[in-house]
């Protein structure tokens, strides 16, 4: 597996160095899957009118998922996951740094965006 990827993965990023290295991958992953990895889920996804994913959710649930179908937003042509939990799991992402991180919160984020605006305006090329 980790060969058909080789033409992608950058041998200078340490989250993927490894990979190139001959006996570092494995071929079969089957011996990692968790039968009970499910149970206790919580996912979400958004409605669909589609078999296959109606199918996979009953799955999901027989197999202990608590699967929550999202409504679809207005004026959102496509439907995304990330409109609905992209908040909480960036925020939880950014509790999580270091204290001397100067923003911890999506708030912290929007509000050095709003003061530092001028930064982001499209200036034209002098030359």
């Amino acid at each position: 597996m980790c060969s058909a990827l080789s033409p992608v993965l950058n041998p200078n990023d340490p989250a993927t160095a490894a990979c190139l290295i001959k006996g570092n991958a494995f071929t079969d992953y089957t011996k990692f899957l968790n039968d009970k990895a499910l149970q206790g889920a919580r996912i979400a996804v958004p409605q669909t009118t589609s078999v296959i994913v109606s199918n996979a959710i009953l799955i999901m649930q027989k197999e202990g998922a608590e699967v929550v179908v999202i409504p679809r937003l207005a004026n959102v042509a496509t439907p995304s996951i990330l409109n609905y939990g992209f908040k909480r799991d960036l925020n939880a992402y950014l509790a999580q740094l270091p204290a001397a991180w100067p923003r911890r919160t999506l708030a912290d984020i929007i509000d050095f965006q709003q003061q530092h605006s001028w930064c982001s305006q499209v200036r034209p090329n002098p030359g």
